[in-house]
């Protein structure tokens, strides 16, 4: 099983790859098996489930060009498509292609990244910062939490949503029930984006600092996700 990969289960069923000529370097082999089910109405009548897992964040969500009007990211969605085209157009009987994403992206123009490690009043308190730059982490000096509060929302405004450590599992953000395990790996604050920007850290985080695409907070086009069936031939 490909790391980060949930495995699932398709009663009487059995699961074979994919192999599709003129794709291979497409195809992420780590990943292989990608699940094991299909949507549970189509369980009735597939037996056989032909997995071709593709990793498109190798080359549309981290490639440099990583936003939707520029042309490297169309290109390099391009082959994304051409690979589900030719998987949909040969399909054996029975056999439906199912094709889904894990989140969406937000491309970010450079005047609206907001860099931690070089703006002082982000770090005033801050003992620790974590998560992403979509959506931060912060976990405070003993008793700033308050004026850290204070500090970011000032900077932020209508930009983020800012919540205690409380206030963000009330509400949801983290599922639930939220265990004293993954309690304490949350920041005493959670800063999610609430418009195109990002809280890039230039210092500790070049690389990812760099990307023009970045996702992980609360906006439809990062939660939301197409699901796109073919279904078996009559």
């Amino acid at each position: 099983m490909g790391r980060g990969v949930q495995p699932f289960q398709l009663p009487n069923g059995s699961l074979i790859g994919w192999p599709v000529a003129g794709f291979h370097s497409l195809i992420s082999p780590s990943a292989l098996p990608l699940a094991r089910a299909l949507p549970s109405g189509l369980n009735a009548t597939l037996r056989t489930a032909f997995v071709c897992p593709v990793s498109a964040g190798r080359w549309v969500g981290r490639w440099p060009g990583s936003i939707a009007a520029s042309p490297p990211w169309r290109l390099q969605l391009s082959h994304v498509d051409r690979l589900a085209a030719a998987i949909a157009g040969g399909l054996p009987d029975r056999a439906a292609l199912v094709v889904t994403a894990d989140h969406g992206m937000v491309g970010i123009p450079e005047e609206h990244r907001l860099d931690i490690d070089t703006t002082p009043a982000l770090q005033a308190g801050v003992r620790l910062v974590a998560g992403e730059p979509r959506a931060r982490d912060l976990h405070t000096d003993s008793g700033a939490a308050g004026d850290v509060l204070a500090a970011w929302t000032d900077l932020l405004a209508d930009r983020a949503w800012i919540a205690t450590r409380d206030q963000a599992i009330e509400a949801g953000w983290f599922g639930g029930p939220v265990t004293d395990r993954i309690r304490d790996r949350i920041g005493d604050l959670v800063v999610a984006a609430r418009t195109d920007i990002a809280m890039t850290r230039s210092a500790a985080e070049p690389r990812l600092a760099r990307l023009l695409g970045h996702h992980g907070s609360l906006t439809p086009d990062e939660q939301l996700v197409p699901v796109l069936v073919a279904p078996p031939a009559p």
